[in-house]
């Protein structure tokens, strides 16, 4: 089993290499979760933001982070993308989602940027 997933990962790597759309690297990562190798999950998914930078790609991983108990890096991830797209280019979804991500987390007080 264990070959057969680094076969998997080998043919992943490959294919990331062409930078694909985001389904791809979706698959990826779900692939990396399902053989419950959650740190190779991250380190996917902070490739992906790179390549694919939109907002509801950053919420996803920040929202990741915190299902899988990593609180103090969903935060980051949340202020990251904040600092990443600017306060005069930010979607406000990234404020709500930052601000829900808190609400959770009983820390209104943290700051944005």
């Amino acid at each position: 089993m264990v070959a057969v997933a680094s076969g998997c990962r080998q043919v992943f790597e490959r294919w990331m290499e062409w930078q694909p759309g985001e389904q791809a690297w979706m698959s990826y990562i779900n692939f990396e979760i399902r053989c419950k190798e959650m740190n190779r999950a991250r380190i996917i998914y902070e490739r992906f933001v790179c390549i694919h930078p939109t907002t509801k790609n950053w919420i996803k991983y920040s929202k990741f982070e915190e299902k899988n108990g990593y609180i103090d890096s969903a935060r980051s991830i949340y202020e990251r993308a904040g600092i990443y797209f600017g306060l005069e280019h930010i979607d406000e979804t990234l404020f709500i989602a930052f601000a829900r991500f808190e609400e959770g987390q009983k820390e209104v007080g943290a700051e944005w940027v």
